[in-house]
C-alpha cells in the first residue's frame, strides 16, 4: 500500500544491487507505474540525485524502503545523512 499511496519510491542501499525484500518493491513500484529511485552507497551525489527526482516527479508524498541494518549495519546513517542533505538543498 506505501508503494500505491506515494508519489514515488527511492530505495536506499549500501549495495549496488537490491535483494530480497527491496528487489520486490521495486518490482511492485514499476508494476504500479510509480517513479523509483534506487539510491546506493555508489550512488554519485545521492542528495542532489534524491532532490533532481523529486523535483521532476513533482512528489509530495515519498516512500522510503530499503534493507534491514541486520543486513547492512551501516544503512541507517547513510539514509540520515542523505535525507538530511537533500532537504538542505
Amino acid at each position: 500500500m506505501n508503494i500505491k499511496d506515494s508519489d514515488g519510491t527511492v530505495i536506499f542501499s549500501i549495495s549496488p544491487n537490491l535483494t530480497a525484500g527491496s528487489k520486490k518493491t521495486a518490482t511492485l513500484a514499476a508494476k504500479h507505474k510509480k517513479p523509483l529511485l534506487h539510491i546506493s552507497g555508489e550512488t554519485p551525489s545521492p542528495a542532489q540525485t534524491l532532490a533532481d527526482f523529486i523535483q521532476k516527479h513533482q512528489i509530495a508524498v515519498l516512500n522510503v524502503g530499503g534493507p534491514r541494518a541486520s543486513k547492512e549495519p551501516d544503512i541507517g546513517e547513510f539514509v540520515r545523512e542523505v535525507l538530511g542533505k537533500t532537504f538542505l538543498l
